[in-house]
């Protein structure tokens, strides 16, 4: 099996990958993770070999061997079980793993499933801290696709103490880690970070049922001193996660348009202790210079203008 990771074989076919596929799978669901009775080198070939089955099979568009993982609980246990392992390789490809299982289960959302991980919000903290690169980065990409979920039945799901009810004491937390996050000088992690928050945000506002937590997010002063402190170091071209949060954050004040100025500020700086006015408008400000400062716009793939424009139009209306 470390061979075929290594080296994998041209032209493979569907039905071949489908095929092993299935033995992995058999295999695995009938083992415990890092049993005493199986050597370590085994759990890091095989997971990181279904793995790969998975991606070559979404090449081939095939889609036999997603339905068959997320399928199979007992496999699903033991993908569940390796992202605790104490084994960096281990616990990063596991992760990885069932972040891709989501995210193909979104792109073919008809592939439905009888079981469901449960990810617990205390898990998922524990892997944004681990100081092993490979498993935060795979840690920061599984939140993502768990806070862009939209799936009735998903095969990974965050949970809370074993209920899928989600707390906004934890919505905080979790915001507070992926800003600290946001700062970290490491390739990717800082993009990730801001992406992640702004799924965040948007997640709830649209599946939370507590009022105001993503106005309450969304303006705490720190958060506005990362926004001014990010715009005079990020490149336009090179910082879409970052406009992408943008684009979220503002979308929580246009959520209030409904309501007077006054009356939302009043709320947020009373209450909740939060934004000041003066201090929304310093950051509106940084932002149009930012993009009126910009030189590299030539540079500036659809996606992102697209964005850009949307930054703009929500600037220009708050």
């Amino acid at each position: 099996m470390q061979v075929a990771c290594m080296a994998v074989p041209h032209n493979l076919s569907a039905s071949t990958v489908v095929r092993a596929a299935c033995l992995l799978t058999r295999v695995l669901a009938n083992q415990e993770v890092e049993n005493a009775d199986t050597p370590l080198a085994f759990y890091k070939a095989a997971i990181s070999h279904a793995f790969l089955l998975l991606l070559i099979s979404m090449e081939l568009q095939d889609k036999r061997t997603l339905a068959i993982y997320i399928n199979e609980p007992k496999f699903l246990k033991v993908l569940h079980t390796a992202m605790e392992s104490k084994h960096s390789v281990i616990c990063s490809t596991a992760v990885n793993f069932l972040s891709h299982l989501l995210h193909y289960q979104m792109i073919f959302q008809h592939i439905g499933c009888d079981h469901v991980v449960r990810i617990d919000i205390e898990q998922l903290l524990q892997l944004l801290m681990n100081p092993d690169f490979d498993v935060l980065s795979a840690g920061l990409q599984l939140t993502f696709n768990l806070l862009q979920s939209k799936l009735v039945h998903p095969a990974i799901r965050l949970s809370e103490k074993g209920q899928d009810i989600i707390s906004p004491e934890f919505l905080q937390a979790l915001f507070i880690k992926l800003q600290a996050m946001s700062i970290k000088n490491f390739p990717g992690i800082s993009n990730s970070s801001w992406k992640c928050l702004g799924a965040l945000l948007h997640f709830s506002s649209t599946k939370f049922a507590e009022p105001n937590i993503h106005t309450h997010l969304a303006t705490q002063p720190w958060t506005c001193f990362l926004i001014c402190s990010m715009t005079r170091t990020a490149s336009i071209s090179g910082c879409h996660d970052f406009l992408y949060f943008i684009s979220q954050w503002l979308q929580c004040f246009k959520s209030y348009q409904t309501a007077s100025r006054f009356k939302m500020f009043r709320l947020v700086c009373k209450k909740e202790r939060a934004l000041c006015p003066s201090l929304l408008s310093e950051t509106l400000t940084t932002l149009a210079t930012m993009f009126l400062n910009c030189s590299d716009f030539s540079t500036v793939n659809s996606s992102t203008k697209q964005l850009i424009q949307q930054i703009l139009n929500g600037v220009c209306t708050l």
